[in-house]
């Protein structure tokens, strides 16, 4: 585990993570609730296959149960099996305690978490076809940038150029409803683009932190199909702080001190 992790967690606490994450067992993503929090609240250890798109995934699959992040702790690792994933997500109700977090939804979020991930499931859970498996290479970014004090959001995505990419973008945010203000294209290196749009909610206002994560996740999933057929091709990979078709780290609240054992 990275150092920053090392400082705040060792001991018993570290040795019960290290079993939530040995319990994923080779599946693309597996979560547990870690400590119980008042009010119905609760700490998730998210575990997963460290690939593009896994934050905006994640985001997407905990609101399908009406789980709100209050805020995480993200962490890489390496693994044997690859790149790694372990991270920390304080939760609650969207709608207030109504009701506790419980296993089930972890388990549910896991399995949507993994569906996603290897193109098995679309976003409500439905079977999207034959699976495709992500390569490393996939050179897809999908970012928010800086958001203004008030005004439309804007959405950054950088890929290959091909025939339709445009419409299929546009008609993912159209179906997430969400408004396109304006577009404006550049040229990227070699064959890439650079398509940035400006967003904004039926009322007016930028999409919140979890519709930006459902925005990320739509455009990955009409986007990433057609680049993986593209071809595999070299590119650089951020680390798990940066973006590399996942959400910024700083799009997430600041995390709370653990708490004491």
């Amino acid at each position: 585990m990275p150092a920053r992790y090392r400082q705040l967690f060792r001991g018993p606490t570290a040795d019960e993570h290290a079993g939530i994450a040995a319990r994923r067992d080779g599946a693309p993503a597996h979560a547990e609730i870690w400590r119980r929090l008042p009010s119905g609240g609760a700490i998730a250890c998210i575990v997963a296959e460290d690939r593009p798109g896994l934050l905006s995934y994640v985001g997407s699959a905990l609101m399908t149960r009406s789980i709100d992040i209050v805020s995480a702790q993200v962490y890489a690792r390496a693994n044997p099996r690859g790149a790694e994933a372990v991270d920390l997500f304080w939760l609650r109700r969207e709608e207030g305690p109504s009701a506790p977090i419980a296993d089930a939804d972890l388990s549910r979020v896991a399995d949507l978490l993994g569906g996603l991930m290897t193109g098995e499931l679309r976003m409500d859970g439905r079977p999207l076809g034959a699976r495709h498996v992500p390569t490393p290479y996939s050179a897809t970014l999908v970012h928010f940038e800086e958001a203004p004090e008030r005004g439309p959001a804007t959405l950054c995505l950088e890929t290959e150029e091909r025939p339709g990419l445009f419409r299929a973008v546009t008609s993912a945010l159209q179906a997430a409803n969400v408004r396109i203000i304006a577009s404006r294209r550049a040229n990227g290196d070699g064959a890439r683009v650079i398509h940035r749009f400006s967003l904004a909610e039926e009322d007016g206002r930028a999409p919140d932190q979890y519709r930006r994560g459902v925005l990320q996740a739509e455009v990955l999933r009409v986007v990433e199909p057609a680049t993986r057929t593209a071809g595999a091709r070299t590119s650089a990979r951020a680390g798990a702080s940066g973006v590399y078709g996942r959400v910024r780290a700083s799009e997430l609240h600041d995390a709370e001190p653990p708490p004491s054992r």
